[in-house]
């Protein structure tokens, strides 16, 4: 009984160098696979489903031999191919399902090119990883060194602060140490001051005392070292009261409001140019000297238009005979030496007057805010007195003595010139700004006058003048 003849069909999909029509089975009945064949990529499918009679004629056999095998070679690279047998319903016949799976040539020239590309992306990937990791370690290694550093500089502000805290601590001790220690400090002063205070009024009442037991002065002779010495002392009393007492600034309101002042005290009347003066704090002391050493010209030296004070020095009998006949005077001076004492007698109750005077006048410079105001108010009072008294002395010196001594201040050379220059050989400069000081410089401001002596104290050589103190003076 022979076998029906069975059809024979084959499916396969389309691949780019093209497909057969049919695809016979080789003579084995298996296809040849390749090593290969087990890729994931996407590929062509080519499904073949026949039913093969049991006896294919030879030619036509050979001829899909021929056709298989050139396609193979030229397209494809890789196929698998499955059989499975098939049992149609209603029918006993079975038939052979064959399935093949291939890829062409040039697509798997495109996924090599694409896995070379992969393989090195991913190298380069890897590369980078790896400087990713050095870089890392680097962080690492910064971050603990970081770390580290963080942790000694926490341990040295900790001890920074608590230094600090022991400094604060320390300081806080000084300076209450110092608080109390000032505080002793002024007290002590303050002590020391009413103990100075006591004695300065001691040494005034033995003044006196001393002068009224004795006469005022004595015609015996008095060197030039002794006269200049005084001269010195009076000198040296008034810079002491403007430089330590006298160091406020009133306004040039004050300045100019002179009521309560007497019209006999110099600063009655104060020069508008010395009270710009006044503001300036290096020129204040020297001003104010200025305005002592001019109250006591006018009330001891030189008794002229703010009063003499008649027997407190004898002035008008002294001046008048002076300008009656000067050789005469010189002459005959040192004769009535008894009449000369009885003159110049001291009167204390007229002396306090003028002093009152006069303190009321330079009170208005002690500093008000002063914690010792009321000491340096008594100290002015006291210094004043004893500015008087050494002035009073110094022109009983000058009365009884057989030579003359009158005082000298510097002279505009003429009406129009409206300014005095320095001269070396009769000035003495405290203070200029303009260097090299010379006879260039421009006097700013008397502050002492000069101390001249005419004869000898033999009562002869009156012809001569002897410069015993220069003139003291503020220049620009």
């Amino acid at each position: 009984m022979t076998e029906p003849p069975q059809e024979s069909s084959m499916i396969m999909e389309e691949t780019k160098a093209g497909s057969p029509t049919s695809m016979p089975e080789d003579d084995t009945g298996e296809a040849k696979t390749s090593p290969s064949a087990d890729i994931d990529i996407p590929h062509e499918q080519m499904v073949i489903s026949s039913q093969v009679n049991q006896a294919p004629s030879l030619p036509r056999l050979n001829l899909f031999r021929r056709v298989r095998k050139s396609f193979f070679s030229e397209n494809l690279e890789v196929f698998y191919w499955e059989k499975q047998n098939v049992r149609l319903s209603g029918s006993v016949a079975i038939h052979q399902k064959h399935t093949f799976s291939v890829m062409g040539k040039a697509k798997v020239a495109l996924q090599a090119q694409r896995i070379r590309n992969l393989q090195e992306r991913l190298q380069e990937r890897e590369k980078t990883l790896k400087e990713r990791e050095k870089d890392v370690q680097c962080l690492k290694e910064t971050l603990c060194k970081t770390t580290d550093e963080a942790s000694d500089t926490e341990v040295k502000l900790a001890l920074a602060l608590r230094e600090a805290a022991d400094a604060k601590f320390k300081l806080a001790e000084r300076e209450s140490d110092h608080r109390d220690a000032m505080n002793n400090l002024k007290q002590h002063n303050e002590a020391l001051a009413a103990q100075i205070t006591s004695y300065e009024s001691r040494i005034v009442e033995l003044e006196v005392a001393k002068s009224n037991t004795q006469p005022f002065a004595n015609s015996r002779k008095v060197s030039d070292d002794s006269i200049k010495s005084a001269w010195k002392r009076l000198k040296y009393t008034i810079d002491n009261i403007a430089s330590n007492i006298l160091i406020a600034c009133p306004t040039q309101e004050d300045l100019e409001d002179t009521r309560g002042i007497d019209n006999s005290c110099v600063l009655s009347s104060i020069h508008p140019e010395h009270i710009k003066q006044l503001q300036d704090e290096d020129m204040r002391p020297f001003v104010i000297q200025h305005y002592i050493w001019k109250a006591v010209i006018e009330r001891v030296f030189e008794p002229g238009p703010r009063g003499h004070l008649g027997k407190s020095w004898g002035g008008t009998w002294y001046a008048a005979r002076r300008e009656e006949n000067l050789m005469a005077f010189y002459i005959g001076k040192p004769r009535p030496d008894k009449m000369i004492e009885q003159m110049i007698g001291v009167d204390e109750t007229e002396l306090l007057e003028v002093i009152s005077k006069e303190f009321t006048a330079f009170s208005k410079f002690i500093p008000k805010a002063s914690y010792n105001y009321q000491a340096k108010y008594e100290k002015l009072r006291k210094g004043l007195r004893k500015i008087f008294d050494e002035a009073l002395q110094l022109h009983a010196t000058f009365m009884t003595s057989k030579a003359y001594f009158y005082l000298d201040q510097p002279r505009k050379k003429s009406k129009d010139d409206g300014y005095i220059n320095f001269q070396h050989g009769f000035m003495n400069a405290e203070g200029w700004v303009k260097e090299p000081l010379g006879d260039g410089n421009v006097v700013l401001l008397m502050v002492s006058p000069a101390l001249v002596k005419v004869g000898t104290a033999d009562g002869d050589n009156y012809g001569s003048r002897l410069l015993l103190a220069k003139t003291s003076v503020i220049c620009d």
